[in-house]
């Protein structure tokens, strides 16, 4: 009888991981930052098949004149008048199926108008992004936690 159980128990936690495995599409949708400050939307590059993140919503978008913020310290000068709305701040990321995260992005920092690698995992449950921004290698980072949001 002990082992019929365990060998139960075996199989329907087998089943239950097998169920619980990330896909590399598993990270599309919006995020909601984890200061609630803005939302990002993650969808799949149609071009090249990485992942991209774009700025869906930013709380405190206008400066103290009523004007959209502008990315003025962006190392291109060209680049200065655009606005953080729709601006695409993550891009690159592939998917690593052994390791169930993406890897190997770039992430733009406006507030330093810098460019750092970047990484994401999610949990399990799917609806809790881990993103790192990193400077040469991973130790040297921030990493912010994000949460599944379908509030458009």
């Amino acid at each position: 009888m002990k082992k019929a159980f365990s060998i139960f128990a075996f199989t329907f936690l087998t089943a239950i991981n097998a169920f619980a495995q990330i896909k590399a599409d598993d990270i599309c949708g919006l995020w909601l930052t984890e200061d609630s400050r803005g939302k990002m939307l993650i969808y799949k590059n149609a071009t090249n098949g990485t992942y991209e993140i774009k700025v869906y919503w930013q709380k405190n978008s206008k400066d103290e004149n009523g004007q959209e913020k502008l990315d003025k310290k962006n190392p291109d000068p060209k680049l200065r008048t655009r606005t953080f709305q729709n601006m695409i701040i993550a891009s690159d990321l592939k998917w690593d199926g052994d390791d169930q995260n993406w890897i190997g992005g770039k992430v733009y920092n406006p507030e330093d108008g810098k460019f750092y690698s970047c990484k994401a995992s999610l949990d399990n449950s799917k609806a809790i992004l881990r993103f790192r921004g990193y400077l040469w290698v991973s130790l040297l980072g921030k990493t912010t936690t994000w949460y599944r949001t379908t509030t458009y």
